[in-house]
């Protein structure tokens, strides 16, 4: 009151046991999924040198850079994006960042929003999106001085599925009736069929549009 003495006392608590424990499994789950990321490095790193290895006694060095690189791809899919293996999804746009990042330059063009896939989906998006990239440089327009690739991606609103753009522009003028599938493409519409996804390839005179359907889990 005016003269200093106490009148009313009122006491709340809040036991915040629970909250300390969830924040602990956070911390927790975060340093296994740091510790999964190194274990899984090594793990590419010893498959590659056992790739390579093979291919240097087999004599077959060329096949064996083939397959290397597609491991490789598969590694950095996953490799930047373990702390998010905490939410059971993954940020679509750091994993394509990932997975270009040998491309990534004044040629690619990265659009797309905040969507998030399953481990599957980003698995099989890389090993394609390599496959498109690899051929780029080979025929497309990375083969060329003034070629771009711009890669969009989206989710649409009636369903849940992804859709990725491959866009090519600048790179020399293919017959689309003379294109010869290989074992990149045998590869790609093996792993959509198993995946549910789906690709259309459109031989535009700019140059490829691959436009691939994947389903978010």
């Amino acid at each position: 009151d005016a003269t200093g003495k106490l009148v009313y006392l009122f006491g709340s608590q809040w036991d915040v046991s629970d909250v300390r424990a969830a924040r602990a499994d956070e911390r927790h789950a975060r340093m296994l999924a740091r510790e999964l990321s190194h274990r899984m490095k090594n793990m590419f790193a010893v498959i590659s040198g056992i790739v390579n290895v093979t291919g240097r006694v087999r004599g077959i060095r060329k096949e064996a850079a083939e397959i290397n690189s597609r491991i490789q791809a598969l590694g950095r899919a996953y490799e930047t994006t373990l702390d998010d293996a905490l939410t059971g999804t993954i940020a679509f746009g750091e994993a394509i960042h990932a997975i270009l990042a040998p491309y990534e330059g004044d040629r690619l063009r990265l659009v797309g929003n905040g969507v998030r896939a399953s481990f599957s989906t980003i698995s099989m998006v890389g090993l394609i999106l390599h496959e498109l990239a690899a051929n780029a440089q080979k025929h497309g327009a990375w083969s060329a001085d003034d070629g771009w690739v711009t890669v969009k991606w989206s989710e649409p609103d009636d369903d849940r599925k992804l859709q990725v753009e491959w866009i090519e522009d600048g790179g020399p003028q293919i017959d689309a009736g003379a294109v010869q599938s290989g074992s990149g493409t045998a590869i790609t519409e093996r792993l959509l069929r198993a995946g549910n996804g789906s690709i259309e390839r459109d031989w535009k005179p700019s140059g490829l549009h691959a436009t691939l359907n994947l389903p978010l889990t």
